[in-house]
């Protein structure tokens, strides 16, 4: 195996890449949130009770999941 190092820039460019990747992410969710909640009318509380439902949902799938792999 090599050990050769990744130098500043390359490091520089897959972290400018990696946040215009969570910057579109948390735009979306913000957009999603105020569409929800001002738009459709949903309370903030339901929103956050759904997502969290949702995680709990993608954390249990995905750890058995992973188990059977």
């Amino acid at each position: 195996m090599d050990d050769e190092k990744i130098g500043f820039i390359e490091r520089f460019g897959y972290g400018l890449g990696d946040f215009a990747c969570n910057l579109v992410w948390a735009s979306m969710g913000s957009f999603i949130m105020f569409y929800y909640t001002d738009v459709v009318g949903i309370g903030a509380a339901v929103i956050g009770g759904g997502s969290f439902v949702r995680w709990c949902l993608g954390y249990f799938s995905g750890t058995l999941s992973g188990s059977y792999s």
